[in-house]
């Protein structure tokens, strides 16, 4: 969806519509939408989070 901008997704959306239903389908692509937007904003503000990602800390 994001690859193609939307464009000549109807195989995908189908398989997907299949697999978990209209429904939650549509509610995947808002989803996806949403997050989309939202790392777009925070791009173009060059917002940084405001504590450090528990993935950077090392395992001792």
């Amino acid at each position: 969806m994001l690859r193609r901008r939307g464009k000549d997704v109807q195989a995908e959306l189908d398989k997907t519509i299949e697999a978990i239903g209209a429904e939650q389908a549509i509610a995947v692509m808002f989803l996806v939408g949403r997050y989309v937007t939202h790392a777009l904003i925070v791009n173009s503000l060059d917002l940084q989070p405001p504590v450090p990602s528990i993935f950077d800390r090392t395992v001792k």
